[in-house]
């Protein structure tokens, strides 16, 4: 009887310690590398760029590019034409953001003129928004694409450049879609992540 309390009280034990157990901060689930590291799988990048780019069989023609600048900005993740393909496709840059507001913007209308430098085209830009509701100031200049609902287009600035916006808003009405959507599918799971402290 006693070797059965001992037990119990080394497997209370063993309990308690694994509540001890934290990960480092830059590693807990709902941070900025979670979601970086989806966004650079291949697949994943597949699927994205046939998604968001208007050009057929184009998903095999890029490769991830450069998101550090010369002046210490860091976009998360840029999918680059390959080389041969520069001139012809648009690089792709994906944005995860907890609040979109007029300084992300801002500093995204910065991430554009970088990738433009580099690549001699503006980007199509995803913003993926998986925090907070869009401002109203911002909210109202995005519309509804008619071929992919779930997608918000945004006009940044004044360039003719592709933008949208994904939100769990934008996705909330087009989750009973089977199957759903490639892309809306990714934008749900990377809206769906739970933040921790």
């Amino acid at each position: 009887m006693e070797s059965i309390a001992q037990n119990k009280r080394f497997g209370d034990d063993k309990e308690n310690n694994l509540f001890m157990f934290s990960l480092p901060s830059p590693d807990r689930p709902g941070k900025d590398l979670v979601s970086k590291l989806i966004l650079r799988d291949v697949r994943v990048m597949k699927l994205l760029i046939k998604s968001l780019v208007d050009a057929p069989y184009c998903e095999n023609l890029y490769r991830l590019g450069e998101s550090e600048w010369s002046d210490s900005l860091k976009s998360d993740v840029v999918y680059a034409p390959l080389d041969h393909y520069r001139t012809s496709l648009p690089p792709v840059l994906i944005e995860i953001q907890n609040g979109i507001n007029e300084s992300f913007l801002a500093r995204l209308i910065k991430y554009a003129v970088n990738i433009y430098e580099i690549y001699g085209q503006f980007p199509v830009i995803l913003i993926i928004g998986i925090g907070r509701p869009l401002p109203r100031s911002i909210a109202e200049d995005a519309k509804v694409d008619v071929d992919r609902p779930y997608l918000w287009p945004f006009k940044l600035g004044f360039w003719k450049t592709q933008c949208f916006i994904m939100t769990k808003e934008s996705l909330s009405r087009h989750l009973n879609q089977t199957p759903l959507p490639p892309l809306a599918a990714v934008g749900h799971f990377l809206t769906s992540q739970k933040w921790c402290a």
